[in-house]
């Protein structure tokens, strides 16, 4: 039965789409930080 329902079309649309998440998620954090501590760079 499991082996039915296993769609690797959608398994990895969810991999990418997490991925492109947490690529996203890290460039703005990285902005907001060299933004929000700006004073601290030599």
């Amino acid at each position: 039965m499991a082996a039915r329902s296993f769609r690797a079309s959608e398994l990895f649309a969810g991999i990418v789409l997490l991925g492109a998440i947490g690529f996203g998620a890290n460039a703005l954090l990285a902005g907001a930080e060299r933004w929000l501590l700006r004073w601290q760079r030599p």
